[in-house]
């Protein structure tokens, strides 16, 4: 009996170390002028998506640990894109710069 309850428990441990973590991927987009990017749409990898809200924050949950491709846009300015290797929970902060 002990020999079965030490197995399922190595089992366990094993399923444990093997789950892929989530994190949270937050923060705020500003226009070049510093103020708040509101509407700006925000693309984290393929398949999360939001727009930022009155004060420019974004915010994505329960995205998996690993590299990921976040993009920016709104009209009128350049397109920012970065790569992130995600393994915390993350907040940045990212100041869009004007087209003209």
């Amino acid at each position: 009996m002990q020999k079965v309850l030490l197995f399922i428990l190595f089992i366990f441990s094993i399923k444990i170390g093997l789950a892929q973590t989530e994190f949270k991927v937050q923060g705020n987009v500003f226009a070049s002028n510093g103020l708040p990017a509101k509407g700006a749409m925000v693309s984290l990898g393929d398949n999360h998506k939001t727009e930022t809200d009155a004060a420019g924050h974004f915010n994505f949950t329960n995205i998996k640990e690993g590299n990921v491709h976040l993009l920016v846009f709104l009209t009128g300015y350049k397109k920012y894109s970065e790569k992130i290797k995600l393994s915390s929970d993350t907040t940045l902060l990212i100041q869009l710069d004007s087209l003209g």
